[in-house]
């Protein structure tokens, strides 16, 4: 069961409570019937109506990767972009992505990056942020190079499965100019002659 905070002031009198959310409440503007009685006159009540932002975020991030096939060695650029679908504003957004690769720069629109965090921070709804890793495929890997950024936010997400996004680099070996191989071949049979 969730909670939401509220603040009453009342004349000179401030208030300050939690109370419970009934689990399905959709995220916005909800209201909250209180009431309130004086301490020295327990029957003396009144009711009060608050109002109370119920915060809930749908996150969703996407990752794309450029160019789709490389070859080892190479640099390859990832884009990772946030969108916060609403119906509020999400708080202390964060992204992470662990990249076992060597980076040659990110290039966050908003936040700050320390391997392997993106944060981000207060996110509206319908806002959307991007960031640009260019990194460098190890020269030795050849096959599926896979990388994957997690979204997440302490604010209820009522859509969890787009929290998460995979981009995949198909990773070939080098390839041998023909006019290199015969560099190649000439240069080893003259090596052999010298043995």
């Amino acid at each position: 069961e969730r909670h939401r905070v509220f603040e009453l002031d009342v004349e000179d009198l401030a208030l300050r409570g939690v109370g419970p959310v009934a689990p399905g409440t959709p995220g916005g503007n909800d209201t909250l019937d209180y009431q309130i009685c004086m301490k020295a006159s327990p029957s003396d009540c009144d009711i009060a109506t608050v109002f109370v932002r119920v915060l809930q975020a749908d996150l969703a991030i996407t990752k794309t990767v450029t160019p789709g096939t490389a070859v080892s060695g190479q640099n390859i650029t990832y884009t990772l972009t946030v969108v916060n679908n609403g119906p509020t504003e999400a708080t202390q957004v964060v992204v992470e992505d662990i990249l076992d690769l060597p980076l040659v720069s990110v290039t966050p629109s908003a936040g700050t990056w320390l391997a392997p965090y993106w944060t981000i921070g207060t996110l509206a709804s319908g806002a959307s942020v991007n960031m640009v890793i260019v990194a460098t495929i190890d020269p030795g890997f050849t096959g599926i190079l896979a990388n994957t950024a997690n979204v997440s936010s302490p604010i209820r997400d009522p859509v969890t499965t787009n929290n998460s996004a995979t981009a995949n680099v198909n990773v070939t070996p080098p390839v041998v100019d023909a006019d290199l191989r015969e560099v190649l071949v000439v240069l080893l049979g003259e090596l052999l002659l010298q043995l």
